[in-house]
């Protein structure tokens, strides 16, 4: 008894028992102790998802029309002194769009009588979409500890929404200069390109030179922005998100002439963009310690080409890589031939997903698994669209040691169709998966063959624990005939 009291009374002890409650469980933690009422509290006010908690310690919140509140009086000098109380225990806020909306007089109270001092010293993370008025009063909550900022813009009136945006993304450089990671995202029509140079973003990235992250929507991925990015010295990972008409991202890769770019880029990711135009920007851009690549495209084009110049540009290129994701490609028309050039280039891949187009005859057999599992040593997923119309017949544990995988963790088999019968591909699979390996597939494919790949996929890990016991058993008649 006296142990769990001396537990419960420290501080760190006790916060990690209160972030495994609930916020109800925490009011009432709040009550017991001054010590449990700190680390309760902390708790509660580290994560919100909506102002209303904070504007509430500054003066009675009204509803006034559909959940959006205005002050019940003005605020006194005697508020903020609670208001500071709680404040400095917020480190996250993430408004979405059903989080409680407020007058515009709600922040023009708070503007005309806050003190100097950032009113939320501590926050290091800032979500909010643009759907509603308090949207242009977020610059009053940026504070200098901000290192992740995340914008979410709606449809409405475009210049509105242009030049309340512009005036928002211009106080960063001063009020947030340490910011880390930045998210700006579309939700609805895409941006035009005059809408996307008015913001400056080339401007407001070469003023933020801590950045090592930046999420944007493909309407934000100008020529411009892609020449600013390329020279940051921080910059580690960069995600271009598609818009919501599937448009391509405004580069144009001719006029792009780097000698030295992207020299930290560890992570790329964009979605509809041509693989043809991923080539081109790993070219001209030559990141050469990029350890992923994850892409997507709308476009049709002609797979097999595309796949011969990706292997090409990223063996060149990325020689460090350690993922490499296609997805949604054109048939690639894969063969062993090729994979083996890809995975001999790329010792340290960690994850290969080549997810073609369903509907067309895969080229790629199942049986090339056990070709391709020596060339595999660092692999933990492998995600390939493969022909399972010929299976060959699982070898027995001593002929097939050097044909498994050591460390795959997940064999993704996407849409391929299943063409063979069930206890012959997972016999077959059993034989070159280790113990613990999952297999995935696209519960979107047809009835029958996902049915039939549920089925493997059941069945596999029993069957990959039989294969261990009789390698291991396998090993130790060895070691016996030996000594004899």
């Amino acid at each position: 008894m006296l142990a769990t009291s001396q537990m419960m009374a420290t501080p760190e002890l006790l916060r990690l028992v209160c972030e495994h409650c609930t916020h109800a469980e925490n009011y009432n933690n709040a009550l017991v102790s001054k010590t449990w009422s700190n680390e309760a509290l902390s708790v509660l006010w580290h994560e919100l998802y909506t102002l209303a908690p904070l504007l509430s310690l500054l003066a009675p919140l009204k509803d006034v029309d559909d959940f959006y509140y205005e002050f019940h009086r003005h605020i006194r000098p005697s508020d903020w002194a609670t208001f500071q109380k709680y404040s400095w225990l917020v480190h996250d806020i993430k408004s979405d769009a059903w989080a409680n909306g407020f007058e515009a007089s709600v922040f023009v109270d708070i503007a005309s009588s806050r003190p100097s001092t950032d009113l939320l010293p501590n926050l290091r993370r800032l979500t909010y979409i643009d759907n509603k008025p308090s949207f242009q009063f977020l610059p009053l909550f940026i504070p200098s500890s901000l290192t992740y900022l995340g914008l979410i813009l709606m449809d409405g009136e475009a210049n509105v929404r242009q030049a309340i945006c512009r005036d928002i993304l211009s106080y960063l450089p001063e009020k947030a200069a340490n910011l880390e990671h930045i998210v700006l995202q579309t939700d609805g029509s895409t941006v035009g390109v005059q809408t996307a140079n008015s913001l400056k973003l080339n401007d407001l990235f070469a003023a933020l030179p801590s950045l090592k992250e930046v999420e944007i929507s493909a309407s934000f991925f100008t020529t411009s922005c892609l020449r600013t990015l390329a020279h940051m010295q921080s910059l580690k990972s960069l995600t271009v998100y598609e818009n919501a008409d599937e448009a391509q991202p405004a580069v144009d890769t001719t006029e792009l002439q780097f000698s030295d770019t992207f020299s930290s880029l560890t992570c790329f990711s964009i979605e509809t963009f041509s693989f043809e135009g991923v080539v081109s920007l790993l070219d001209a851009c030559q990141p050469r310690i990029l350890h992923e690549i994850f892409v997507t495209s709308p476009e049709v084009e002609d797979g097999e080409a595309l796949l011969g110049l990706l292997v090409f540009s990223v063996l060149y290129r990325c020689p460090n890589l350690t993922s490499l994701t296609l997805h949604n490609t054109p048939p690639l028309h894969l063969n062993v031939e090729t994979l083996s050039d890809l995975l001999r280039g790329l010792p340290s891949l960690r994850t290969l997903c080549l997810s073609e187009y369903s509907g067309t005859k895969p080229t790629l057999p199942l049986a090339c698994l056990a070709k391709l599992a020596p060339l595999c040593p660092q692999m933990v997923k492998l995600g390939l669209y493969m022909n399972t119309s010929s299976v060959p017949d699982a070898k027995s544990p001593h002929q097939n040691e050097l044909e498994c995988f050591k460390r795959l963790d997940h064999l993704d088999v996407g849409r391929s169709p299943l063409k063979s019968s069930t206890l012959r591909v997972t016999s077959f699979l059993s034989s070159i998966l280790p113990v613990g390996c999952h297999l995935l597939h696209d519960s979107e494919s047809s009835g029958q063959s996902r049915n039939t790949w549920m089925s493997v996929a059941e069945f596999l890990p029993m069957m990959i624990r039989i294969r261990r016991a009789e390698r291991l058993l396998d090993a130790r008649c060895d070691g016996c005939r030996s000594m004899k």
